[in-house]
């Protein structure tokens, strides 16, 4: 369904145009939509739910920040679709302050995308592509665990004697 504001006799349209596409592998119906997306997402266009199930508005890429889109609140962002499509994600951090981590997100992330943090909440709120929020969330996550990173390494020993000493020396380094 394209809206009829948009006026496809231009050359900003997709009038007069054509897209082919040949494939010698089957496709699933997950891969032929994920195409379709793609190929939206190339003419500056995508896709919008409507209240019907299994009916879609097409919208400029711009305008789809603005709609009802699907949302997506504090689930593991594996879960997302993994394709072009506007989505709107809520991540709740459980150990960063969100504004120290937003000047990162906002240089990483998409020039489309929309980022808004709410620090009372320890909030993220990202509108943007739904593969571009799967692949922020793997360095928030990362910098929001609570681990901090570890390295090990092996010491040869060259004077110690007795094994006892050096584990003493240690717990008594580590407290």
């Amino acid at each position: 369904i394209i809206p009829e504001s948009l006026d496809m006799n231009t050359d900003k349209g997709l009038g007069g145009h054509k897209i082919s596409f040949r494939t010698f592998k089957d496709l699933s119906k997950k891969d032929s939509w994920d195409l379709y997306v793609k190929f939206l997402n190339l003419a500056g266009f995508d896709i919008v739910p409507m209240p019907q199930p299994g009916f879609y508005n097409i919208v400029p890429f711009a305008k789809a920040l603005t709609e009802p889109v699907p949302t997506y609140i504090n689930v593991d962002p594996k879960t997302l679709p993994s394709n072009d499509m506007i989505i709107r994600y809520v991540y709740f951090l459980e150990n960063l302050d969100p504004s120290k981590i937003q000047p990162l997100l906002l240089r990483l992330q998409g020039g489309a995308g929309k980022l808004e943090v709410y620090g009372d909440l320890k909030a993220l709120i990202f509108m943007d592509k739904s593969y571009n929020i799967q692949s922020l969330m793997k360095i928030v996550k990362e910098l929001d665990s609570t681990t901090i990173p570890q390295m090990l390494s092996a010491v040869r020993l060259k004077t110690a004697v007795d094994v006892g000493d050096v584990i003493d020396l240690y717990n008594s380094t580590i407290s």
